[in-house]
Order: C-alpha cells, then structure tokens, then sequence
C-alpha cells in the first residue's frame, strides 16, 4: 500500500532555524526529492528527512472476479 510522506528539511539562515515541509504521495517521489536537494545541504548545514504519515495515498479498488 502507499502512503503519504512528508519531505522535510532542516537549515540554519542567518542565525535562524528554518524548516520547509512538502507532502508527497509515495516514498519514491520523497526519496527523489532527497536526492535532489543533497546539493543543498552541502552548502546549508542542513538535515533533510521523509517521514510516513501512515495515511493512505492511494484508495484500494476492488476487482470483479471472473467467471
């Protein structure tokens, strides 16, 4: 089943925590974004993370047997 997850990430600006969130429906689509922001934090001290939220992304549809 899929999920939702959250892509977080963690940096410091100017002397200030920030945190950024974006809800994403899968983990790959989280990990992705992982990936792609690992530039970020080697120039940020920066934490980035995906985290499930144990919601259902995706409804589960029955399907008719056959005959």
């Amino acid at each position: 089943m899929t999920t939702y997850y959250i892509f977080t990430i963690f940096y410091m600006l100017n002397g200030y925590q920030m945190e950024s969130h974006i809800l994403v429906n899968s983990a790959e689509k989280c990990y992705e974004l992982v990936r792609a922001a690992e530039e970020i934090s080697n120039v940020l001290p920066a934490d980035i993370m995906c985290k499930d939220t144990g919601t259902l992304s995706a409804s589960i549809k029955p399907r008719l047997r056959p005959e």
